[in-house]
């Protein structure tokens, strides 16, 4: 199968093309906000809409009245510099949904391409590489671009690595080294930020199992690549290991924070409020387990209306699987069929205990979200796993002698086997039996000497693959409600808070929550992510009893008093709120104010003259105040540790209030009050890791067309 010139290239174009054509009625649609994808595209636009403005979010102020962004764009890897496709084609009056939709494919395509040449590097073969990479575009992972980013975000960038790190081993360039370098470090940093990275160590573990298992010497060659480059581009490294610590901070600080008892989360199976939010339990791992996806027969049967759109590939790839069983296995082959396979063992938490025991043992195993996460990654290495034996078993099965009639009785026999098993099923769909006719006319053709291993067995071997696809796959859409486009793109304080059930947290949830930034009542009905005392609040106050009294964001107090933090003592809240006690709640003594006025509090429903907003982002608040008399100012948004507040410049101590918000001293005459969450240094740094990564990428991409190979 070597083919010359640009047409692998023309190939991989027709085959995307083809690909493009059977979705485009979803290009122009709504599929693309199905399933997680919806809340994806809520959480970048509003990501993005504060970052066009130079402020990093790290808090919401319109969600749970009030609560920490740094758990949602965990499941993002906000850092990744292709998602500014988006706000660059809005510079082009191009829609936010229609710049989502054109990240995904285009992402989703470069994952491909990556594909293509990781299998190029690992067949040595232009064809099988163009066969591998449609069998991928065409399996599961093309369909669940559509409901599901998380499968990209954790997917592209290791199939870039591994490209980059074969390309390393393979490589005696100097320059192209330096590529493979770049590459490794620029994808390792994005894998570093993305959804929760473990799926991605998980594969690079089996990985390095089947070389320690098959192929140890591939260990002593390439570490000694490695250190000879190490002396001869010591700042190269450098850069690369300083980029990709800063780019582990955020992570880092992720996982410090999931164990702090300030933060609760809630997903689905798992409800963690106080102790590690970043383990997941057991049960919840399992619910998403290989297993569960899919079955044998599920494989084969009711492909046009099956919902097992995690797991599906063309059979073809069984046929391939049967056809070089029995042929010759070299190390590099081992490794990757070990691979697959401890992977899959791992996701299969229903067949094999491996999961049970990695889970008691390895911390990591307790941090993984759904393990049918890991069908992309077990499809994509057993695709590898096949064109590399193929590969073999074209060499050696070439149309000579009398051989070739017991290849050609092998040949038969297996697709009749086949056909025979389809036969006999339910709900086979029609393009399985060409594929089978089309499979056995190409292998037969091959080994009776009608063409040899040039376009013509490229094209039969592609037709073959593709036939089923062409029919299953559209028939996986699943529509959505179209995204809400929103006109407010910039954060608007209000002070006053929609009534319970007008917002879009509290009716949708979790799962369809918009983080659209104009106010929201705060009441959330299903799934809950942001601090813990206003969820304690709300769950032991009643929302009639809460609503009037959260709906303002100001209460001016003449007084305060103190509270035990620890007597549970929830009537004397809702006493304090419903007004029938004029002081603030506190629960530090230091809050308390010799000589304090008490009487009747005051709620701030707008800007006056001694009390107006005069600055507001995500992040905090500038207040101007003009009081006759000294006052305690409550803020109805969330207590958090790291809310800071300076009165005229100074350090103004911020106490915890009314048993979940926030509460300063403020003197009377005029004054100016700021607010701020998180130090000003987090905020330059996380601006300044945006840029580095986009930098990175601009590097990497220079190499690559200075090098002048962009796809090996």
């Amino acid at each position: 199968m070597k083919i010359r010139g640009h047409i692998p290239l023309c190939l991989l174009g027709a085959v995307f093309a083809l690909w493009t054509a059977l979705h485009w009625s979803s290009f122009t649609g709504k599929a693309f906000f199905s399933g997680d994808n919806g809340q994806y595209f809520y959480w970048l636009t509003y990501h993005f809409d504060n970052l066009t403005r130079g402020v990093y979010p790290f808090w919401n102020p319109f969600h749970a009245w009030g609560s920490v962004d740094n758990f949602d764009v965990r499941f993002l890897g906000e850092f990744n510099p292709f998602y500014w496709i988006i706000p660059f084609l809005g510079l082009f009056r191009v829609s936010a949904a229609a710049g989502f939709q054109a990240f995904i494919i285009l992402y989703f395509f470069l994952g491909c391409l990556g594909f293509f040449a990781l299998a190029r590097k690992l067949c040595r073969n232009d064809g099988l590489a163009v066969l591998a990479c449609a069998m991928l575009l065409f399996s599961a992972l093309g369909e669940r671009v559509f409901t599901q980013l998380a499968v990209l975000i954790t997917l592209v960038p290791a199939i870039w690595f591994f490209n980059e790190l074969t390309g390393f081993y393979q490589e005696a360039d100097g320059k192209f080294q330096i590529r493979r370098i770049l590459g490794l470090f620029f994808w390792t940093m994005i894998m570093a930020v993305s959804y929760i990275p473990f799926f991605f160590i998980l594969v690079m573990l089996a990985f390095l199992a089947g070389l320690l298992i098959f192929n140890r010497k591939v260990f002593p060659l390439f570490f000694g690549k490695l250190i000879a480059f190490v002396r001869r581009y010591p700042l190269i490294i450098l850069a690369g290991v300083l980029s990709l610590s800063a780019a582990l901070v955020p992570v880092t600080r992720w996982y410090l924070a999931s164990r702090d008892s300030q933060y609760v989360l809630l997903v689905d199976r798992a409800e963690v409020a106080s102790a590690d939010k970043a383990r997941v339990p057991l049960s919840g791992i399992n619910a998403g387990s290989l297993c569960v996806v899919t079955s044998w027969p599920e494989w084969f049967a009711d492909l046009d209306i099956t919902q097992q759109t995690f797991s599906y590939v063309t059979n073809f790839l069984v046929v391939l699987l049967i056809l070089v069983v029995a042929t010759r296995c070299a190390p590099a082959q081992r490794v990757v069929f070990l691979t697959g396979l401890l992977v899959f063992m791992v996701g299969a938490a229903d067949v094999f205990p491996l999961h049970q025991f990695l889970y008691d043992h390895v911390y990591m195993f307790q941090l993984f979200r759904n393990y049918y996460f890991l069908w992309p990654f077990v499809i994509a290495i057993f695709i590898l796993f096949a064109v590399g034996q193929l590969k073999v078993w074209l060499d050696g099965h070439k149309p000579a002698g009398r051989s070739r009639w017991l290849f050609l009785a092998l040949i038969l026999l297996v697709h009749l086997a086949l056909g025979a098993l389809l036969w006999a099923g339910d709900g086979i769909v029609l393009t399985s039996y060409i594929m089978l006719a089309l499979s056995a006319l190409v292998f037969s053709g091959y080994v009776l000497g009608w063409y040899g291993q040039g376009n013509w067995l490229t094209f039969g071997l592609l037709a073959a693959a593709l036939v089923q696809p062409c029919q299953v796959l559209p028939g996986f859409r699943i529509l959505a409600d179209p995204p809400r486009e929103w006109g407010i793109h910039e954060a608007k304080f209000s002070y006053v808070r929609p009534r319970p059930g007008t917002g879009f947290n509290e009716d949708h949830g979790f799962h369809s929550r918009t983080k659209i930034m104009q106010d929201e009542s705060g009441f959330v009905k299903a799934g809950y992510m942001g601090v813990k005392y206003s969820y304690d609040l709300s769950q032991h106050l009643p929302s009639e009893a809460l609503a009037p009294y959260v709906k303002n964001k100001f209460v001016l107090y003449k007084g305060v008093s103190f509270l035990d933090p620890n007597s549970g003592d929830w009537g004397r809240v809702e006493a304090v709120l419903s007004g029938a006690r004029g002081s603030a709640l506190v629960y530090d003594r230091q809050a308390l104010r010799a000589g304090a006025n008490s009487g009747a509090a005051r709620v701030v429903t707008g800007p006056s003259e001694d009390l107006r907003v005069t600055d507001f982002n995500v992040n905090g608040l500038t207040v101007q105040t003009a009081l006759a008399e000294r006052a305690f100012l409550v803020y109805n948004d969330s207590y958090h540790k790291d809310w800071r507040a300076t009165l005229d410049g100074q350090d103004l101590p911020v106490y915890r209030a009314n048993a979940a918000f926030k509460g300063v001293w403020v003197e009377p005459g005029r004054h100016t009050i700021r607010w701020q969450f998180m130090p000003g240094p987090w905020q330059a740094f996380y601006l300044f890791l945006t840029f580095l990564f986009a930098a990175w990428s601009v590097v990497v991409l220079l190499t690559r067309f200075s090098a002048q190979r962009l796809l090996v």
